[in-house]
C-alpha cells in the first residue's frame, strides 16, 4: 500500500481501524489520514452522507459530535488519536501523513505527541468558522520533545482584499500550541484565520522554519509567554492588522527572528492597550533579536505599544540588524489604517534594563508623521544606539526619563552633531539595579577620553576618567591594598587636585616628592648638600642625607625662601639647623 495513495476506493467504503491495522501503519512510520477514511477532494462529505445515526458513526469515529461533522475532519482526528497511542522507545507519538488533497474540516482537531508530514505542494486543510478563540488545530504534548510539523497548508474561513483593509473576516485560530509542546514547524502555510498561530504553551521553544503566515488578523499571537522562540527564513507577513501581537500580561521574550519577512501589514509588532494586572510581568518585548528581517511597506508602525488605555509595558533589550524598511505610504498606499496612528516607526512605552540597538542598512527606519522613534519613558540603563547613516539623535523622541541616544556610523558616533559616548554596560542578572558603564567620550577639540561610571538605582556616579594625554583622573577615593608607586615626571602634572602627588625629576641630582596641597604644588627632596643649580620655588625643602655634628650644630636640611633659578645661601636658601 503506497503511502501517497492511501486505502480509500470510495467514500462509502467501510474502513475498519483495528489494533492490527494501527500496528501495520506504525511499522510504516506514518498514520495516513486516507487510511482512516479521509477523502481530500475539497468537497463537503458530512458523516450523514454514509451514516444514519451518530451512534453508528461513533463506532468508527469515537470523537464524532454530530452527523454534520465532515468525514475528512473525523478521519484526521482519528489518525491523530491513533498516532498519540504509539510508543517507540522513550518517545510517545507517531507521525500523521497527509497525501495530496484538499481536506474539508468543520470541527477542531486536537493533537497530542504527534508529528505531521504531507505532500510539500498539495496537502491542504480547509476549515470553516469555528468561533472566536477556538483553535482549528491544537498541538499538545505529554512526553518527548521531537514534534515536527511539516509540508501542509492550513486555510481558515477568512477573506482578504486590499479594498477591505482593517476588516476582520475570521475569528477562529489556525494552530494553537499549549502546555509543554515545543514543536518545530517547517514549510507550513497558514492563512485566513483570526490568529494564524497562538503561542500559549508553558515550555516555549517553538520554532518556525520556512513557514508562511499571511492574511490573518494577527499572524502570531503570544497569549502566554514562556520565552525562547525561533523564526528563520519565514514569512510572517501581510496580515490584516499585525504580524505579531501580544498583551502586557504576557509579552514576547527571547524571540530570535532571522532572514525573514515581517512587513506588508499595518503593524509588525503590536501590544494591545489593556494595562497589565500584575507589575511582575508588564512586558511587551524582552531580548528580541531581528536579524535581516525585512519590514517592507509597513502601514502604521514596526513596533507599537498601544497607549490608548494607559498601558506602559516594558521593552528590555532589542537588537534590530539590517531592517530593509519602507512605509506603505511611500509606495503602495493600501495598508495604512487611517483611524490608527502612523506617527512613529517605533513607538514603545517603558525602555528599561537593557539597551536598544539598531544597525541600519540602505533602508533604515524613517520618520512617520511625527518622528522616527518615540520612547514614552526611558530608564538610564536602556540606552538607544543607532549605527549607520541617515539618522540623527533628534529622530528619537523621549517623553520622560533620561534620554540616552547615540547615533552615527560604526566609526563616528554622534549626538546632536557632536561626539557622543560609545557605551558598554556591564551587568549581572542577579544585581538588576547595579550597572557599570564604560564610555568613549570627547576630550578637547580633537581628543578622546575613557570613562568609568557606576549606575545604581538610576543614580550615575563617575569613578575614573582617562584623558587624551594619557593621564588618569580618579573622581572617587582610592583605597590601596599594596604599595603606591607615584608617577615620575620632569614637568608639572596637569589638572591637579588636592592631594595629587608625583616624583619630580626636573632638577638633576634631586628627586623630590611633589604634592598639591593648599592650592599649590609643594616639593620635598633629599640631598647631601644645598642645591646650587635648578629651578625651585618658595617653601621647597631639601632634607640633609648626610647629617653630622659640626661645631655643636646639626644641619637638618635647606629651606627655599625665593622662587627662581638663583641658588645663593642666605638669599635663596637658608640652613635648617639645631644646636646640640
Amino acid at each position: 500500500m503506497p503511502i501517497n495513495e492511501g486505502n480509500v476506493g470510495d467514500a462509502n467504503d467501510e474502513i475498519s481501524v483495528t489494533a492490527e491495522s494501527v500496528d501495520l501503519l506504525s511499522d510504516l512510520d506514518f498514520f495516513n489520514v486516507k487510511s482512516f477514511g479521509a477523502i481530500g477532494d475539497g468537497q463537503s462529505h458530512p458523516l450523514s452522507s454514509i451514516y444514519t445515526s451518530l451512534e453508528q458513526a461513533k463506532i468508527k469515529y469515537p470523537d464524532a459530535k454530530s452527523l454534520s461533522d465532515e468525514i475528512d475532519a473525523s478521519a484526521i482526528q482519528a489518525a491523530f488519536h491513533a498516532a498519540s497511542e504509539q510508543t517507540i522507545g522513550l518517545n510517545t507519538g507517531g507521525t500523521v501523513y497527509f497525501p495530496k488533497g484538499r481536506y474539508v474540516c468543520n470541527i477542531p482537531i486536537y493533537t497530542r505527541d504527534a508529528s505531521v508530514d504531507g505532500d510539500p505542494q498539495a496537502a491542504t486543510l480547509v476549515f470553516s468558522e469555528l468561533g472566536a478563540g477556538v483553535a482549528a488545530i491544537t498541538v499538545d504534548r505529554t512526553s518527548g520533545k521531537r514534534q515536527v510539523w511539516r509540508n501542509i497548508s492550513v486555510v481558515g474561513p477568512g477573506t482578504w482584499s486590499s479594498a477591505n483593509r482593517g476588516v476582520r473576516t475570521a475569528w477562529c485560530t489556525g494552530i494553537k500550541v499549549v502546555n509543554t509542546a515545543m514543536p518545530l514547524f517547517e514549510n507550513i502555510a497558514i492563512r485566513h484565520f483570526g490568529w494564524g498561530m497562538d503561542w500559549a504553551s508553558d515550555a516555549g521553544h517553538i520554532k518556525l522554519f520556512h513557514t508562511n503566515i499571511e492574511y490573518c488578523w494577527y499572524g502570531i499571537y503570544v497569549s502566554h509567554n514562556s520565552g525562547d522562540y525561533w523564526v528563520d527564513m519565514s514569512t510572517v507577513n501581510q496580515n490584516v492588522f499585525a504580524n505579531f501581537a501580544t498583551h502586557a500580561n504576557s509579552g514576547i521574550e527571547a524571540l530570535s527572528m532571522r532572514s525573514s519577512h515581517c512587513g506588508y501589514s499595518p503593524y509588525s509588532f503590536y501590544c494591545e492597550p489593556e494595562p497589565a494586572t500584575t507589575n511582575s510581568v508588564n512586558t511587551f518585548l524582552k531580548d528580541l533579536v531581528l536579524d535581516h528581517v525585512r519590514f517592507e511597506q509597513v502601514g502604521n508602525g514596526v513596533i507599537y505599544s498601544d497607549p490608548s488605555m494607559g498601558s506602559n509595558p516594558r521593552c528590555e533589550g532589542i537588537r534590530i540588524l539590517d531592517m530593509g524598511f519602507s512605509w506603505d505610504a511611500d509606495k503602495g498606499k493600501w495598508l495604512e489604517l487611517e483611524n490608527w496612528p502612523r506617527d512613529y516607526a517605533i513607538d514603545i512605552g517603558f525602555a528599561t534594563t537593557s539597551p536598544i540597538y539598531i544597525h541600519n542598512d540602505s533602508y533604515p527606519f524613517t520618520k512617520g508623521k511625527v518622528n522616527m522613534m518615540r520612547i514614552r519613558d526611558q530608564h538610564g540603563s536602556a540606552p538607544v544606539t543607532i549605527v549607520g547613516s541617515k539618522n540623527t539623535a533628534e529622530d528619537v523622541e523621549v517623553v520622560s526619563g533620561i534620554k540616552r541616544v547615540t547615533v552615527g556610523s560604526d566609526f563616528v558616533m554622534q549626538q546632536a552633531a557632536k561626539y557622543a559616548p560609545q557605551q558598554h554596560l556591564l551587568t549581572r542578572s542577579d544585581r538588576p539595579n547595579d550597572t557599570f558603564e564604560l564610555n568613549m567620550t570627547q576630550d578637547g577639540a580633537t581628543g578622546a577620553g575613557f570613562q568609568l561610571a557606576h549606575l545604581k538605582s538610576g543614580v550615575r556616579t563617575e569613578i575614573m576618567y582617562a584623558t587624551d594625554a594619557n593621564t588618569l583622573r580618579f573622581r572617587r577615593p582610592i583605597i590601596l591594598d599594596e604599595l603606591l608607586h607615584p608617577a615620575r615626571s620632569a614637568t608639572t602634572l596637569l589638572n591637579a587636585r588636592e592631594g595629587s602627588v608625583y616624583i619630580d625629576t626636573s632638577n638633576a641630582g634631586y628627586e623630590c616628592v611633589r604634592t598639591y596641597l593648599g592650592g599649590r604644588w609643594n616639593r620635598r627632596g633629599v640631598g647631601t648638600a644645598m642645591p646650587t643649580t635648578g629651578s625651585w620655588q618658595r617653601s621647597d625643602y631639601i632634607e640633609n642625607a648626610a647629617v653630622a655634628i659640626a661645631s655643636g650644630t646639626v644641619i637638618k636640611g635647606w629651606l627655599r625662601i625665593t622662587s627662581g633659578t638663583n641658588n645663593v645661601l642666605g638669599t635663596d636658601w637658608v640652613e635648617d639647623k639645631i644646636t646640640v
